[in-house]
């Protein structure tokens, strides 16, 4: 069975992997060697979800997220969920 024909399943595991990741995150680095690193595991997140980020004339902020569903499933289906 291809992740493909077992679509719901595919991105549920994506996103609680997704969301394990997330939860490690939060965990207080020890030094800077670890800050820089959970720095660039969030930029890298952030780039991979945000689209685009705009602030109007009023400061109300947009968040534009991109969700590629067809190449999430192919990453799931190789279980590479970077």
């Amino acid at each position: 069975m291809t992740a493909l024909n077992d679509w719901e399943l595919a991105a549920r595991e994506f996103f609680l992997d997704l969301q394990a990741g997330l939860d490690t995150l939060s965990i207080a680095p020890e030094n800077d060697e670890e800050k820089e690193e959970v720095f660039e595991i969030k930029r890298g997140i952030i780039k991979a979800l945000i689209n685009r980020v705009t602030i109007d004339n009023r400061r109300e902020l947009r968040v534009e997220i991109k969700l590629n569903v067809l190449e999430m499933l192919e990453q799931a289906a190789k279980g590479d969920f970077t």
